[in-house]
């Protein structure tokens, strides 16, 4: 988790204090901050660091040979050492081992077609001086979040709403979205909650050129109806080896991994797959000692046992909830629907503590695999005829 902040002017050069900003996302990049600015001023490119690859060499912002391209990425690229091998053979010449790095290099060989080659979860913003273009993009599931605005002729793009805060954006909620989220619990894909700041979606980028701002979708989830040849067996081969395939590449790291674990098979698959390759892994739960009903730490004792995993208990009640929500909140820069938020701030902060920048858990798993009876209702287009809840 890094920070990023990128400001383009169509007219006047910048005078927004990016220090402030950068100030705002140290938290998300303790390790290490960068800036560059072009020479006619007016664009500014920041970023806060979590050192992660390249601990001493991948320092950010990046800037291609002839200075043309320059780049803050957050996150990690899935696959580097092929595209980069891809990208040496074409004829780049990399300054870092950093995997960020791919994004300079692969904006110069594909220009914006480079979203199609990326595997990750990441934003970043990318100025080209040669068309003059900011290109931003985030990643297909939006895993790192990116917000945008446009103020005085300039826009502004940050990793949190609380940076464009800094740089001068007025703080003002947007009724629409807070009536949206009040209904329906989160804002729709494009809004924050606060007024003329908008998010840019997962698997979309964004352009803007002389003030003119453009955003389009690169990717989307597509789920082809079972063809009649595949059997389940070769289904379930395919997943199987993907999700290791995915695990292998989320473990190359140059500082220690570790893994948070529920009772849920999410978790405990990603971990068992590790565990293939690694033993003595180190693995994180969460124990609501206030309520039985919620606490999983129980199952979470018997899979780390299995897997041979050293298991780190976090113990949280109601007290622990009522403390921490309003960082959650804060964290969140939006609404959170119950109590787990404070509690995953409560296991994120233990996790930091003991050491650790790198954690693989099983976000996500019940969007992409149906696991609950709503979003397979959202899937088939009813809301009847579904049965089932947790899959």
């Amino acid at each position: 988790m890094c920070g990023v902040v990128a400001i383009a002017s169509s007219g006047e050069p910048v005078s927004a204090p990016i220090e402030v900003a950068l100030d705002v996302l140290a938290h998300r990049g303790p390790d290490d901050r960068g800036a560059w600015t072009s020479p006619d001023r007016r664009v500014v490119l920041g970023h806060t660091r979590l050192a992660i690859r390249d601990l001493s060499g991948g320092r950010q912002p990046l800037v291609s040979e002839d200075g043309k391209v320059v780049a803050v990425v957050n996150g990690e690229i899935y696959g580097a050492t092929k595209l980069r091998a891809e990208l040496e053979a074409a004829g780049h010449r990399f300054s870092t081992k950093s995997d960020s790095e791919l994004v300079v290099h692969g904006y110069e060989e594909w220009g914006e077609e480079i979203v199609s080659r990326l595997r990750g979860e990441l934003a970043f913003a990318l100025w080209d001086a040669r068309r003059a273009v900011l290109f931003c993009a985030r990643d297909r599931f939006g895993v790192k979040p990116l917000a945008w605005t446009q103020r005085n002729g300039s826009i502004l793009v940050a990793s949190q709403v609380a940076a464009l805060f800094a740089l001068g954006v007025p703080r003002a909620w947007d009724r629409a979205a807070l009536l949206q989220t009040a209904s329906l619990q989160y804002a729709a894909p494009t809004q924050t909650l606060f007024r003329d700041v908008h998010e840019l979606p997962a698997g979309h980028v964004l352009v803007a050129r002389d003030g003119e701002v453009t955003v389009r979708r690169y990717w989307d989830l597509d789920y082809p109806r079972k063809a009649a040849h595949v059997s389940d067996e070769i289904a379930i081969r395919d997943v199987r080896e993907l999700l290791d395939d995915a695990v292998t590449e989320r473990m190359v790291s140059d500082v220690p991994v570790c893994f948070q674990l529920s009772g849920g098979l999410d978790s405990a698959a990603i971990l068992a797959c590790a565990s293939q390759s690694r033993l003595g892994l180190d693995a994180f739960t969460v124990s609501f000692s206030d309520d039985a009903a919620y606490d999983e730490a129980s199952r979470a004792r018997v899979i780390a046992d299995h897997l041979g995993a050293r298991l780190h208990e976090v113990r949280v009640n109601d007290s622990d909830v009522a403390a921490h929500f309003a960082d959650a909140v804060i964290a969140a820069e939006g609404a959170c629907i119950n109590a787990h938020a404070a509690a995953k701030l409560m296991l994120s902060r233990a996790i930091r503590d003991a050491g650790f920048k790198v954690v693989l858990t099983g976000e996500g798993a019940d969007e992409v695999l149906f696991g609950y009876a709503h979003l397979r209702a959202d899937f088939e287009g009813t809301t009847t005829g579904v049965r089932g809840t947790n899959a």
